[in-house]
């Protein structure tokens, strides 16, 4: 799908005044509000406006399946509603089918978990008892187009009064004798789609015929001792990213460097040239970064570099990896990251993976989160302790039903980091022997990885099965490591508590990550207790609220 500004193209976005506050408005308010549904179906009349995957090294920013034409609005609210002559989208008709909408968002709270995205999936169902839809799943398609949600204060209001509650895109939907039940899904998903280029196969930058079909490789922020891939074996030249990189800082044969020669502008140039035997030249071009080494090599060849320009923090990196992909990005969500994460840091994709696989590679490596804001744009956070008092308050008069105890996180006493990512690790007869390189780098190639820990060891007198966290992080130097090491140590303290608050529709007002007050007659929490909305349950008009504090 095509994204404009912050917005879904198709879907349009609401004005700035937007009349309902739904955290300031009481529950019994909240009783009349008017749940809108707009989404964009296709009948198969498709344009394409993108570019395959599949042949050839694919320009930067170009996705497949992107398509235009034959559009179908289709428009629904769980009441008859209509809006207004004077309305931005005059004179609509919202037939009231649309049922209790479900929808399922949670943060991942293990900060050495593989999981990153906190993607929203749920299921709008559509009333087809008359049998209105029975052959609009076969004939419209809505996997990929954009798909809303909003509500309005009373049935009184005006359309671009509305308050937007999730953006996204349909995933799928079909029809049976009672409903058409539509899936809908955040907007992280339409990243999961090939994110390297291919090679063509046709010489020369193209890569030979042993090439073809396989991935470009592509270098991120700092980078040490990558594998380049071999283009050309007869003219000893490897590839080390799929467009311009920063600057190569070293090349080694067997661990062993090498000296640098001189860099040209063109892959053409670099092929003509001749480079003296011990040597390397080079040519960083935006269509692709290469270096051609002047004697065949005894042993693997590997290299450290300064990778795709832009920056090298990892929400920078991310950010940029989002622009490539079409989506939207909420800039002050990605500022704010890199206050709390703007350490030096790389990553090296030599294999296929998708946007969204990369991006999480890069959020698993700072101990960050990302997914949609549920306006139309993606958001990016860390699961921090609650940092003091404030927050939208929680109690008795927004709490619809009693909280729920659930399972914390278990305590943490230590947390082990790796940092300065060492991406070909070799060993033995892989490396020369000393003296042409020290016994301390032998050792240093041999890992994968720096090692660096902070502990509180008193917290095991307390917890005696506190957990001893392992995570591997992108970054290359040991303070931004430690950084985080404490950060996973202050949140995964002893006495986190985690509760379900059920809060009615207004938690529909509430962002994942959100600070608030909880304040319940039990549990420990009559006197109030600072939390974090790590998770958002919806079923219909019940909003269910999970907190961290």
């Amino acid at each position: 799908m095509t994204v404009a500004g912050a917005w879904p193209a198709g879907i349009e976005e609401p004005a700035a005044r937007v009349a309902l506050d739904l955290l300031a408005l009481p529950q019994p308010a909240l009783a009349d509000a008017v749940l809108l549904v707009e989404c964009s179906a296709t009948d198969g009349v498709l344009v394409t406006t993108g570019g395959p995957l599949t042949a050839g090294i694919l320009p930067a920013g170009i996705l497949p399946g992107r398509v235009s034409g034959g559009d179908v609005r289709l428009d629904w609210s769980d009441v008859d509603w209509t809006s207004q002559p004077t309305d931005t989208r005059p004179n609509v008709h919202f037939e009231g089918r649309a049922g209790d909408i479900t929808l399922e968002r949670s943060l991942p709270l293990d900060p050495a978990g593989e999981r990153r995205i906190a993607a929203a999936l749920g299921e709008i169902p559509v009333d087809n008892t008359d049998g209105a839809y029975d052959g609009t799943a076969e004939g419209l398609a809505i996997d990929g187009r954009p798909l809303s949600v909003s509500l309005l204060g009373h049935r009184s209001a005006a359309y671009a009064d509305r308050r937007l509650v999730f953006a996204g895109i349909g995933s799928g939907w079909r029809a049976d004798r009672r409903l058409l039940r539509i899936t809908a899904a955040s907007l992280a998903y339409v990243l999961d789609v090939p994110m390297l280029g291919l090679y063509g196969g046709t010489g020369g930058a193209d890569g030979g015929d042993e090439l073809r079909g396989k991935p470009v490789p592509e270098a991120w922020g700092r980078l040490r001792n990558v594998p380049p891939l071999q283009v050309d074996a007869g003219l000893l030249i490897y590839q080390l990213h799929a467009r311009q990189i920063g600057e190569i800082t070293g090349v080694y044969v067997r661990g062993a460097p090498i000296d640098a020669g001189a860099g040209y502008s063109s892959y053409s140039a670099l092929a003509a040239a001749t480079v003296p035997g011990g040597t390397y030249s080079w040519a960083i071009t935006p269509t692709g970064s290469y270096l051609r080494l002047g004697s065949s090599p005894d042993g693997t060849v590997t290299a450290d570099l300064w990778g795709q320009p832009g920056g090298a923090s990892i929400p920078r990196m991310m950010r940029l990896m989002l622009a490539r992909g079409g989506v939207a990005t909420n800039p002050a969500a990605f500022d704010s990251a890199e206050g709390y994460a703007p350490g030096t840091a790389g990553l090296w994709l030599a294999e296929q993976v998708t946007f969204a696989e990369a991006i999480s590679r890069l959020a698993a490596g700072a101990g960050l989160w990302w997914g949609d804001d549920g306006g139309g744009s993606i958001v990016v956070g860390r699961v921090s302790a609650p940092g003091g008092p404030g927050g939208i308050l929680l109690d008795q008069d927004s709490i619809l039903d009693d909280v729920e105890p659930l399972e914390p996180p278990a305590p943490a006493w230590r947390a082990g980091l790796g940092y300065r990512r060492n991406w070909s690790p070799l060993s033995g007869t892989d490396l020369v022997p000393e003296p042409t390189i020290t016994a301390a780098r032998r050792q240093e190639l041999a890992e994968a990885s720096r090692r660096v820990s902070v502990e509180i060891a008193a917290r095991r007198v307390r917890n005696a099965q506190a957990r001893d966290v392992t995570l591997e992080t992108l970054f290359d130097d040991e303070a931004d490591a430690m950084a985080l090491g404490n950060n996973i140590l202050s949140l995964l303290r002893p006495g986190l508590g985690l509760w379900r608050v059920p809060v009615g529709m207004m938690g529909w007002g509430m962002g994942l990550g959100q600070q608030a007050r909880l304040t319940w007659p039990r549990y420990g929490l009559a006197a109030g207790r600072d939390v974090r909305v790590v998770g958002q349950s919806v079923r219909g008009n019940r909003v269910d609220l999970t907190v961290l504090g």
